[in-house]
């Protein structure tokens, strides 16, 4: 079987972007006077996207304010920082590089908004 190419999914496969948004919802958590979440309640959030983090540090329900309020702080808040912590999931680099070494074209595809995927 010859592979013709590989196409990976973003966040979650290739590139583990979680510790951003554990940064992002606990500093927003901090500034609104409320206690940080844990990291890994955080992180089995974060695939569910921006209502869900913002449901789980402010409750709240989407659609009605403040919840879209916040929900817009914390995509700003994420677009200050995306990628700051996010890294290459464990292997990965060494697949990439086994890719452009036997010439496999390779490519991304994600639900991320383009925003965010390109800043990442």
């Amino acid at each position: 079987m010859t592979i013709s190419a590989l196409l990976f999914d973003l966040d979650g496969t290739l590139v583990d972007t979680a510790n951003d948004f554990v940064q992002v919802l606990n500093e927003q958590l901090i500034s609104h006077g409320r206690n940080q979440l844990p990291a890994d309640t955080i992180r089995n959030t974060v695939s569910d996207g921006a209502r869900a983090l913002v449901k789980i540090g402010f409750g709240g329900e989407p659609g009605t304010e403040p919840f879209e309020s916040l929900r817009q702080e914390l995509l700003e808040r994420y677009e200050s920082l995306v990628g700051k912590h996010a890294k290459l999931f464990d292997g990965m680099e060494e697949v990439l590089t086994l890719c452009e070494d036997k010439d496999i074209p390779w490519g991304i595809i994600t639900n991320k908004p383009r925003l965010y995927t390109d800043l990442l």
